[in-house]
């Protein structure tokens, strides 16, 4: 879900928990930097990394490009895939550094 971060308007994880559970969520390309909308598709849907790509690719607007390989990243960023390499901050110090569209936090 886009939020105005200048205005405060985050959600927390609870409330964001809530209003995925009761659908009321307006996917976003920046649910990848996010573990709670992360933890809701992998965990409590049973989503793989296609499965999760797929529904964010047919959920979120067309002018948002991501690729897997950053659903992928931020399922290992948030400890949600196992990964067998070194893990993915002790490269980086923030997950927008590890996405294919490098934003700035």
């Amino acid at each position: 879900m886009k939020w105005n971060v200048k205005e405060h308007s985050k959600p927390s994880d609870s409330e964001m928990m809530e209003m995925l559970r009761s659908g009321e969520w307006e996917w976003s390309r920046d649910d990848l930097m996010e573990k709670a909308p992360m933890y809701f598709l992998s965990v409590e849907q049973e989503m793989n990394t296609k499965e999760i790509f797929q529904f964010l690719i047919e959920n979120t607007d067309e002018d948002e490009m991501f690729c897997k390989s950053d659903v992928t990243n931020s399922l290992h960023w948030w400890g949600l895939l196992p990964r067998a390499s070194t893990p993915l901050q002790a490269r980086a110090s923030s997950i927008a550094q590890v996405m294919s569209f490098n934003w700035e936090l």
